[in-house]
């Protein structure tokens, strides 16, 4: 767990500056944005490399936007002066896959999308984008392919595994 401004976070440029000096280290990674938490996606065998660099990084922006926020008697002097909430790094239990869903595929997935959207599991991860190419782009637990037809969709098969950024009051979610 990482102590960082609930405004550092939400600052622009700082998800961006932290998965830029990230991919010096990691070849392949992928980025989400949601409305509670920033997603990194990584090979599995990167995994600890790339929680260990957010963390360091992520103390690093803290530190340095802490020591440079003024109030309004005096300059914060250190990180331990200023009350900063909490942001937690962390991983999900399950690898994910990255999968395209033809619109016209939707029938035949429907009872799946339900399940997902109505039904989901507490700890599964499950994400989707409309393209303007009528595909529907999905990030899943792998685990839940099976819930689709086969052949629904076409599937990259490389496992990702996720690194989930998350400030403030969501951090204890």
């Amino acid at each position: 767990e990482v102590v960082v401004d609930d405004d550092v976070i939400n600052l622009c440029g700082v998800i961006s500056q932290v998965t830029n000096t990230l991919t010096q280290s990691i070849k392949d990674l992928f980025y989400l944005s949601t409305f509670s938490s920033d997603v990194i996606l990584v090979r599995p065998q990167e995994l600890e490399t790339a929680q260990k660099h957010v963390q360091n990084q992520l103390q690093i922006i803290t530190t340095t936007q802490s020591l440079n926020k003024k109030t309004e008697s005096s300059p914060i002097q250190s990180k331990e002066q200023a009350k900063l909430p909490d942001i937690a790094v962390s991983t999900l239990r399950s690898d994910v896959s990255i999968c395209s869903l033809q619109v016209n595929q939707l029938s035949i997935c429907a009872h799946a999308l339900v399940r997902l959207l109505l039904f989901p599991k507490s700890d599964s991860f499950f994400s989707f984008t409309s393209t303007p190419e009528n595909t529907i782009s999905l990030v899943l637990d792998t685990e839940l392919l099976n819930h689709f037809p086969k052949d629904a969709f076409h599937s990259n098969p490389n496992r990702w595994s996720v690194l989930k950024v998350v400030a403030g009051s969501y951090a204890y979610e």
